[in-house]
């Protein structure tokens, strides 16, 4: 069994002036969001071995925040596709993964993540910033993940709730 964790990045600032998209930091709300959610993976016993992330600032500085406050030694992998990635791509990225990690955690974007997930449950769901989706899948071996793997067991966390 594998274990996919699922997050949408915290809630970003404005653009500014010439400032791109995907410069764009979180914000103080988009902090504290991220930091909630850390600690309520952290009251679950919920830590990933792995850490992928999209090369976009807010998504790195979530990745970063999580990493931080539940005190993990990891190195996240950016992926730039992860920016505007389609749901087809995650399947890609995931199969490059070594099975010897049993919990991955994806930080990236909508309408992106969102899809992934309204598809692995099988109906439609919103990921607002900061939400965090977690799969227990049936499967053994990374390279066996689809959009439509069995999903064991899968929960919602709400920075809000």
């Amino acid at each position: 069994m594998k274990k996919l964790i699922l997050m949408r990045h915290g809630h970003a600032a404005p653009v500014q002036g010439a400032q791109t998209d995907d410069s764009r930091p979180l914000d103080t709300a988009g902090i504290h969001q991220v930091t909630v959610i850390a600690k309520k993976l952290i009251t679950e016993n919920s830590f990933p071995d792995y850490i992928i992330t999209s090369l976009a600032l807010r998504a790195i500085q979530t990745a970063e925040i999580i990493m931080n406050t539940m005190e993990l030694d990891l190195e996240p992998h950016t992926y730039t596709e992860l920016y505007s990635a389609a749901p087809g791509k995650y399947p890609e990225i995931l199969h490059t993964i070594p099975d010897i990690y049993d919990s991955v955690m994806i930080v990236a974007h909508n309408p992106g993540i969102e899809s992934v997930v309204s598809s692995l449950i099988n109906r439609k769901m919103s990921m607002g910033s900061s939400d965090l989706f977690y799969a227990e899948l049936s499967i053994e071996r990374w390279s066996d993940f689809s959009l439509t793997s069995p999903v064991q067991d899968f929960r919602f966390l709400k920075a809000s709730a």
